[in-house]
């Protein structure tokens, strides 16, 4: 890792402490990792519990047919990056994104599963698949859970492109 990529990202999440940043963030994209996106959900999701609401989850895979073909590292890690500005484009300030190797992971408080759908619409195309999940906080289903809906969800209609 280069010192420029770390005070890049050291400045733009105001952390004291690389390995605050180390611990939460992916540093190629500066989404969540998986600690840290559960972290987050569980906090929004205890700020839901005392004013109700609701939210939806949406699960992102790049083809992994695709991700072979890219070959270097280099071109791989621009591909994400280039994923990730398009999710970070979509999304509002209030959605918690991250990202674990191929995949993607968004949660959505006070979105609507219609306009979740229109968001991985968006952000779905040849090379990356979506599913939405969809849930108030009167629901006790985890977020992995929601996740693993999500993923079924992204399964299926890729098997139908392909069909």
């Amino acid at each position: 890792m280069n010192f420029l990529r770390i005070f890049f990202y050291l400045t733009r999440f105001g952390s004291k402490n690389i390995l605050d940043l180390i611990e939460d963030r992916d540093l190629l994209t500066g989404a969540y990792n998986c600690k840290g996106f559960f972290s987050q959900v569980e906090k929004e999701r205890k700020k839901m519990a005392h004013m109700g609401g609701f939210f939806s989850v949406i699960y992102l895979e790049i083809g992994a047919e695709y991700y072979e073909k890219l070959f270097n590292q280099k071109k791989v890690d621009k591909f994400v990056r280039m994923i990730a500005a398009q999710i970070r484009g979509s999304i509002s300030g209030t959605d918690i994104f991250a990202r674990s190797g191929n995949k993607f992971f968004i949660f959505m408080p006070g979105t609507s599963y219609k306009d979740a759908f229109r968001v991985a619409s968006e952000l779905s195309g040849k090379r990356v698949t979506c599913g939405v999940s969809f849930s108030n906080n009167d629901d006790k289903r985890s977020v992995i859970s929601l996740l693993a809906e999500a993923e079924k969800r992204t399964y299926k209609r890729h098997l139908l492109k392909v069909a």
